[in-house]
């Protein structure tokens, strides 16, 4: 029987790999995994009472492209 977070991480490559663009390159695929893994780690932080200041999370958010 399969460990339930190795099932987990194939459910999610499978959902990434549906998500990517036709012409998707490994770049593209490493990029939304590291994506998905930082908002992991952010939930898990926030969760255990772990807070960014706006500065950080400012400079987080641009590594993304997204403006905060």
């Amino acid at each position: 029987m399969e460990n339930s977070s190795a099932v987990d991480i194939r459910v999610a490559l499978h959902t990434i790999a549906e998500q990517l663009p036709e012409k998707a390159t490994w770049d593209d695929v490493i990029e939304r995994i590291r994506f998905r893994q930082a908002v992991a780690e952010g939930k898990k932080a926030a969760e255990s009472g772990e807070f960014a200041d706006a500065a950080d999370v400012s400079r987080v958010f641009a590594k993304y492209g997204v403006k905060a």
